[in-house]
């Protein structure tokens, strides 16, 4: 038996992408469809609970990790506060926004599930109005401009505060020190001048 190898068709495929492998494998929730169905098959007893040889593990899935958590028990604080330091970019957080810092990984919360109200809504309407208002004021003074990423970079993978901060703040720096050499040197050339005019006076008199 022979084989012609000019018939050989080697099938090749490409890879997908990394960001679409990434993606399939987050959107894939084959395992917990496989749980949804071995639990629903399992008999049900007149208790109207579901009966197993050994006691259900309820499963979950970590958010952050993708791994499967099982039997989920209360965090503790350091837990919640470990979990949120993995929502937060706060490795360049200065002393200017340690306070913001604190607030994003506190443990308590001012809201509430309660329905809003009337009065509720004309609050809301006050605060978009007053925020419209002083947002203007805000961004006419040109050394507000340093705040532009306060607390949007904590939200980021890189955070571009505290260069963008830098980098305003010294020029306002540069333009006050390039001023006020040039008051300086009209303040000499001014100088000049009089001495100038001074020294034409006293030669007319000399003569």
């Amino acid at each position: 038996m022979s084989f012609d190898v000019s018939k050989m068709v080697v099938k090749t495929e490409i890879a997908k992408p990394l960001h679409i492998q990434l993606l399939e494998k987050n959107l894939n929730i084959d395992n917990f469809l496989n749980y949804v169905e071995d639990y629903l098959k399992q008999p049900i007893n007149d208790d109207g609970d579901v009966s197993s040889d050994s006691e259900t593990e309820i499963a979950g899935v970590d958010a952050y990790t993708g791994e499967t958590v099982w039997n989920s028990f209360a965090p503790t604080k350091q837990d919640r506060i470990s979990d949120k330091l993995r929502l937060y970019n706060l490795g360049s957080v200065g002393p200017d926004r340690e306070w913001l810092q604190q607030v994003l990984l506190s443990d308590t919360s001012d809201s509430s599930d309660g329905e809003i109200t009337e009065e509720d809504l004309k609050h809301m309407l006050r605060q978009h109005v007053m925020k419209r208002k002083y947002r203007k004021k805000f961004y006419q003074n040109s050394k507000n401009r340093q705040y532009q990423y306060y607390a949007t970079g904590l939200l980021s993978n890189y955070d571009k505060f505290p260069e963008h901060q830098l980098a305003t703040t010294g020029v306002s720096k540069r333009k006050k020190t390039h001023g006020g050499k040039k008051d300086k040197h009209k303040g000499n050339e001014s100088a000049d001048e009089l001495s100038g005019e001074d020294s034409k006076k006293t030669i007319k008199d000399l003569l």
